[in-house]
Formats: C-alpha cells, sequence, structure tokens
C-alpha cells in the first residue's frame, strides 16, 4: 500500500504536466494560425494593389544566382565537403521558391488585369451591338 500511494502522486503529476503541456500547443498552434493568417492577408491585399507587379522581378538575376549555387554544390561534391553541399542545396532550394512565389504573384496580377480588359471589352461589345 505504501508503495502505490507515489505512484498514485507520481502519475497525477504526469497528468497535470501533459495537460499544461496540450495547453501550451494548443496555444502555440493557434498563434501560427494567426501569423499564417496575416501573411495571407498582406499577400492578398499587395495582390490587390499590384504591389508585387511594380517591383522588379528580373528571372535573369534569379537563373544566374541558381547556376551559381549549382555550380558551388558541384565543385563542393567534388572536394567532399559536405556541410558546404547541405548549406548550398537549402539555399538554392529557398531562391527557386522565392523565384517561383514571386512569378505566381505577377501571373495572378496579370490574370487579374487582364480579366479587367476582357470584362470591360465585353461591356463594351454589349453596348455597342444592336440587334434589329
Amino acid at each position: 500500500m505504501i508503495f502505490l500511494i507515489p505512484l498514485v502522486l507520481f502519475s497525477q503529476e504526469v497528468q497535470n504536466e501533459d495537460i499544461e503541456t496540450n495547453e501550451n500547443k494548443t496555444a502555440s498552434v493557434e498563434e501560427h494560425l494567426k501569423e499564417q493568417q496575416a501573411i495571407a492577408n498582406e499577400t492578398i491585399k499587395n495582390i490587390n494593389e499590384e504591389k508585387y507587379f511594380n517591383e522588379k522581378f528580373n528571372k535573369k538575376n534569379y537563373d544566374k544566382d541558381i547556376n551559381h549555387l549549382i555550380n558551388k554544390i558541384n565543385v563542393n561534391k567534388r572536394v567532399r565537403n559536405d556541410i558546404a553541399v547541405k548549406r548550398d542545396e537549402i539555399k538554392l532550394l529557398l531562391l527557386k521558391e522565392e523565384r517561383f512565389y514571386l512569378n505566381t504573384l505577377k501571373e495572378i496580377i496579370d490574370a487579374k488585369r487582364s480579366l479587367k480588359d476582357k470584362e470591360y471589352f465585353i461591356n463594351v461589345l454589349k453596348n455597342n451591338i444592336v440587334f434589329t
């Protein structure tokens, strides 16, 4: 009986710690979701203001930087510098994702402009064509 009392007390402490840990995880997940929602709202706002279209997006510079990183990776592989290879591979992935992201945003803005133009011409044609 004496051995069971510490066991029961210890199990209650573990349960209390689990509850506190779950509450902290829930709070961190909620904070993370709020941050993601803020980023999404900021991106939508910038698309509507066509901010990304006004910025200089030079695909050639991204391609040049990507080729440079690929060459660095190949050189580091030859000399068996694995840490540098992994570092450059991560940089390469991030650079490719950034290029893809900015290109996608520009395409969204182009599509939005094209849709506005198309709707404008459709309305002009509808208003000027008279069937008799």
